[in-house]
């Protein structure tokens, strides 16, 4: 299966040089940042999704508390080739991301899913957005009529999700669809 440029996730964005012998900082844009220390190779993409090249891992660590992997390949020996590549993202395809436990969704899975409330199947909207508020994620359901409707991702109201076939079942209580 070929994968086209657009279905690739960007796990991470390179900030800067560290040290002098061509070492890279990259911020994490996974919720999985130890995935890193797995990877034997990054491949680098611009912000227009063009592979500009691939670097062979030699040394990779995850500083915990700041929120950046620095690695070092084998491709870059010095700071300012290190430096040119500021700004451009790490991707991956589809089928490398990290396999979730079951009830957990990858939010662009869910984006565009047909929602429909499950006693009555009416059909509610889609799924706009989901808000990252703190403990509990909220989807947001855009109706026919293009307002938003703010659902929290707890099986409460979630009852069903089939990413495969494009469909979430809720159920409402009172008051929480008006």
């Amino acid at each position: 299966m070929s994968v086209s440029n657009r279905d690739l996730i960007a796990i991470g964005k390179i900030v800067g040089a560290h040290g002098v012998a061509g070492g890279i900082k990259i911020f994490p844009l996974t919720d999985f940042p130890e995935r890193f220390r797995l990877m034997a190779e990054l491949v680098v993409y611009g912000e227009d999704l063009t592979q500009i090249t691939v670097l062979t891992v030699r040394e990779l660590k995850v500083i915990a508390g700041k929120s950046i992997v620095v690695a070092l390949t084998e491709e870059l020996k010095d700071r300012e080739s290190a430096e040119a590549l500021k700004g451009n993202l790490i991707m991956i395809p589809p089928e490398e991301r990290i396999a979730l436990e079951e009830g957990e969704y990858w939010v662009d899975d869910l984006i565009g899913i047909r929602v429909y409330e499950k006693r009555s199947s009416r059909y509610l909207g889609k799924v706009h957005s989901v808000l990252a508020t703190g403990p509990v994620d909220v989807y947001v359901i855009l109706d026919e009529d293009g307002k938003e409707h703010y659902i929290p991702a707890v099986s409460e109201f979630i009852k069903n999700v089939d990413i495969d076939n494009q469909v979430m079942e809720i159920e409402l209580i009172e008051g929480l669809w008006e």
